[in-house]
């Protein structure tokens, strides 16, 4: 199982992370449980996009680790993975200016 956020602080990216393993623990799913996601550091200010690839945590950071878990390469190229971004923003009034 693959489990990945953004945005929110180290503790409750941890509290969050236990609450997923203890429930793949309840329910018996006996399968590994990768985190992704930015670890206890400052991030500095730049555009989401330049972020989420600069932290690993873009979509092709999440196709490379699914495709390692899985033991299988999808030949899925970063132009195909653009071609169906919904939003290059979060809403149009969180426009970022580097």
């Amino acid at each position: 199982m693959l489990y990945a956020q953004e945005g929110c602080t180290p503790s409750l990216s941890k509290s969050r992370a236990h609450a997923v393993s203890e429930m793949m623990a309840q329910h018996g799913v006996e399968k590994p449980l990768t985190r992704l996601g930015i670890q206890d550091t400052y991030a500095h200010g730049a555009s989401q996009c330049y972020l989420m690839r600069e932290y690993g945590i873009d979509a092709a950071a999440l196709l490379t680790e699914i495709e390692v878990m899985l033991g299988e390469h999808f030949y899925i190229t970063e132009d195909e993975l653009a071609d169906v971004r919904l939003s290059d923003f979060i809403s149009d009034t969180q426009l970022e200016a580097l």
